[in-house]
């Protein structure tokens, strides 16, 4: 779904915990799960940066709304170098405040064997349909930004016309 900057919709949230029952609703996209391929096995969520705060911006290095750091399910996340612990998914009304969100993937210059396996995982996935507008490997949504349609949980990019996975997007690979 595309949503219209400067509106409230109602998202599902990480709700995090952590010292003295401080809580954090962070925003997230797609299902929990893991990447053992990439390397980032434990489950986790990615952050939805469409509707995430400056000050949650800060805390995930959220760059022009991509980002690398996942929400951990089973392990501590480090918000203001303290630990909070995911407690559940809910649901909060959030204010759109961006039309982008997605991983900012591995930089081919000081992480090239990485990047090498992203680029080896996305090759299967060349040519396959995507049907209702979801990428095939989770089925999320996709979302289009500067007439790129791509899906914000891994980048895999679609063909406007042909519904076909023709590559991935990713910022940091140039």
């Amino acid at each position: 779904m595309n949503y219209e900057i400067g509106k409230y919709y109602k998202v599902p949230c990480a709700e995090l915990i952590g010292y003295k029952d401080k809580r954090f609703f962070v925003p997230v996209n797609g299902p929990e799960h893991s990447d053992p391929q990439f390397g980032a096995s434990p489950n986790h969520y990615h952050v939805d940066a469409r509707f995430t705060s400056n000050l949650l911006n800060q805390q995930f290095y959220i760059q022009s709304g991509f980002t690398n750091k996942p929400i951990w399910v089973d392990k501590k996340n480090i918000i203001f170098e303290k630990p909070f612990y995911f407690r559940r998914i809910v649901f909060k009304h959030k204010l759109c405040r961006s039309d982008v969100s997605g991983i900012l993937g591995p930089n081919p210059s000081n992480r090239p064997a990485e990047f090498e396996k992203y680029q080896t995982w996305a090759k299967g996935f060349l040519g396959k349909k995507c049907h209702g507008g979801k990428c095939p490997h989770y089925g999320t949504e996709f979302i289009e930004t500067n007439g790129v349609r791509y899906c914000p949980l891994h980048g895999l990019r679609t063909d406007k016309e042909s519904s076909e996975i023709v590559g991935y997007f990713l910022p940091n690979a140039g």
